[in-house]
């Protein structure tokens, strides 16, 4: 869908699936099963990709994006701050 245009939003499908954003970013960067295997290694994105959908398209989704999505003066955030960067992950081969 990312490659055809569609501007996909990521989100949290709890109790399907963890509810931290944090695991679906890293899902979707990797594609990694909770039992480590890879499953369809050709639908990877990149972490910038996926961190757009989890930021900028979710709020789009929403009908949000006036307010939210992007660390903008006057604009709603929730912000994380993280140890490392989120765009610098090591796949498996």
């Amino acid at each position: 869908m990312v490659k055809s245009g569609l501007n996909v939003a990521g989100a949290s499908d709890s109790p399907i699936v963890p509810n931290s954003p944090i695991m679906g970013i890293y899902s979707a960067v990797t594609r990694l099963t909770s039992s480590g295997q890879i499953l369809n290694p050709s639908e990877r994105l990149t972490a910038n990709q996926v961190l757009k959908m989890y930021t900028l398209n979710a709020a789009y989704a929403s009908h949000e994006e006036k307010i939210k999505g992007s660390i903008t003066p006057g604009k709603l955030a929730d912000i994380v701050i993280l140890n490392k960067n989120p765009t610098l992950v090591t796949l498996k081969k």
